[in-house]
C-alpha cells in the first residue's frame, strides 16, 4: 500500500468510526425519547447516490482474501 493510499485508508476509517459513534448516540437518544428506529426513504437515498443518472454494472468479481 502506498503512503497516499494508507493516508486515505486512515481518513476513511476515522470517518467511519466517527459516523458509527454518531449513529450509536442517535439510537440511544431515540430510545430515551421513546422513539422507534427510523429509516430514510429508499427513493430519497437512491436519488442522492445516482446524481448523474448513470449506473455501472461491474458484474461478478472475485475479491482475493488475505
Amino acid at each position: 500500500m502506498t503512503e497516499l493510499s494508507q493516508i486515505h485508508y486512515q481518513l476513511a476509517l476515522r470517518d467511519f468510526q466517527r459516523a458509527r459513534q454518531q449513529a450509536v448516540l442517535q439510537q440511544l437518544l431515540a430510545r430515551f425519547r421513546g422513539e422507534g428506529p427510523s429509516l430514510l426513504p429508499f427513493k430519497e437515498i437512491e436519488q442522492h447516490l445516482r446524481a448523474t443518472g448513470e449506473t455501472v454494472n461491474h458484474g461478478a468479481q472475485e475479491i482475493p482474501l488475505k
